[in-house]
């Protein structure tokens, strides 16, 4: 009987330490202005350029970075909607991409503006851009290339997971 209990403890323990093993653990990250913490999907690689993350996973690739609306001297700042406005014909428009999604999300305690666009003709080509808006600058998390089958799922994962953190707690 002790057998069979100190057994049963003991797979326990393994099983919780193996749990603990398996879940990705966070980063603390810096781009540019931002300071945050997020968890890379299983199976991707990380690059840390800086002012911009990059997140692959064979061919497929996601960015995560900063972008600054152009201000004339004297004018007020952009809002968000307008600054990811244009961006999005910065970034969707040069390959002949249309918006066909746009929502608003709140993650973890910040308001999150989503765009789905696809090819104006074909409605093939899908890709996601989410921006966040924090002192004048945009925070961009963009499917630069690759199917949305393969991306989406990583995308979302790590859109769920962006915490921003105080700069001093930040292990960047």
């Amino acid at each position: 009987m002790r057998r069979s209990t100190a057994s049963i403890a003991c797979l326990a323990a393994s099983l919780l330490a193996l749990g603990a093993c398996s879940r990705p653990a966070a980063r603390d990250l810096q781009v540019g202005h931002f300071h945050l913490r997020l968890v890379v999907p299983d199976g991707w690689e990380h690059l840390d350029h800086g002012r911009e993350q990059i997140f692959r996973e064979g061919e497929t690739r996601i960015s995560l970075a900063e972008f600054a609306a152009p201000l004339l001297e004297g004018t007020t700042p952009p809002s968000a909607d307008s600054m990811a406005v244009l961006l999005f014909e910065q970034v969707f428009d040069e390959r002949r991409l249309e918006l066909w999604k746009r929502e608003r999300r709140m993650v973890r305690g910040a308001e999150w503006i989503v765009l789905s666009a696809w090819d104006r003709v074909t409605h093939a080509n899908q890709t996601r851009l989410a921006c966040v808006e924090g002192g004048g600058y945009l925070l961009v998390l963009r499917i630069d290339r690759g199917p949305i089958e393969r991306a989406n799922a990583a995308f979302e994962g790590l859109l769920e997971s962006i915490e921003f953190v105080a700069a001093e707690t930040s292990a960047g």
